[in-house]
């Protein structure tokens, strides 16, 4: 793997949010809307000290997670409860940053 650039993972970042909020619209108008099951998904980027954690941080998307790594809460920003709909753009945005940056991510989410 190549060095990581700060252009590179700026670059890769910003597609992230965006395959993020596009999966999310995505599932959010497959389901017809905002309903059943609602919950919380996140992206944990590990390590935390690794270039992609810090400039998550340094912008203001990432917070230290418990246990290690960078989370990045809601990837997908689209304000809803579903579940469904905020997983889809975690999985996106992980997608994006293993494929373009070789980086460790993780999704998880927890029902509310």
């Amino acid at each position: 793997m190549t060095t990581l650039d700060t252009t590179t993972i700026e670059t890769a970042v910003m597609e992230a949010f965006a395959a993020a909020k596009e999966a999310s619209l995505s599932e959010f108008n497959r389901l017809g809307g905002d309903s059943m099951s609602c919950g919380f998904a996140w992206v944990t980027v590990k390590p935390g000290t690794s270039k992609v954690a810090r400039y998550l941080k340094a912008i203001g998307e990432g917070k230290a997670a418990y246990g290690g790594g960078t989370q990045i809460w809601n990837p997908g920003k689209l304000n809803v409860q579903n579940i469904d709909i905020k997983e889809e753009g975690a999985y996106a945005f992980a997608r994006v940053l293993r494929a373009k940056l070789g980086v460790k991510v993780i999704v998880d989410s927890r029902l509310d």
